[in-house]
């Protein structure tokens, strides 16, 4: 995909929701091939400019005033969930630290509180130098090109071989 789309959907779109959701699917599209690298940091930026101080912004419209983003994930991911989902994957994706995350009220906050497990450590984040089968890995994992092969979770890694996977 071509990062003028991007940048353009970045300019017309006023909405956090939309935004969020795109940057949270090229994560999931990064994983698997390092060619949406680019269009990911791009599209990092147009998430991370709806926020303002601790608040996020839903909609930045022109002709409206500034409407902030809702935290109720019930029946959907809430605007804020999936932008601080996205987040929080670029920034494992490219090496960089993420904060711990404090849980919010279940059964209201239930996405958000899966970036918290993701933040918290509970989630795997495994390290190789190519991709391994999903079928292979628990389902609360998340890969990472690298070449120290590594299983970070709850905060402690340990080293691994990919090679030794069952095929």
């Amino acid at each position: 995909m071509d990062t003028h789309i991007i940048m353009e959907f970045c300019k017309k779109q006023s909405f956090l929701f939309d935004a969020a959701a795109m940057l949270t699917a090229i994560s999931m599209l990064f994983e698997d091939d390092d060619k949406w690298s680019d269009l990911m940091t791009r599209m990092a930026l147009c998430v991370e400019s709806f926020k303002d101080g601790e608040k996020w912004a839903e909609s930045r419209a022109e002709d409206f005033q500034t409407v902030y983003a809702a935290w109720f994930d019930h029946p959907i991911p809430s605007s804020v969930s999936l932008a601080e989902m996205g987040l929080t994957r670029v920034a494992l994706l490219t090496g960089k630290e993420v904060p711990l995350k404090h849980y919010r009220q279940p059964f209201e906050s239930d996405f958000y509180n899966l970036v918290s497990m993701v933040n918290n450590g509970l989630f795997h984040i495994f390290t190789s130098r190519t991709f391994i089968p999903w079928s292979l890995l628990p389902v609360n994992s998340i890969q990472v090109r690298g070449e120290n092969e590594t299983d970070c979770y709850m905060r402690t890694c340990r080293v691994f071989n990919s090679q030794l996977l069952p095929k």
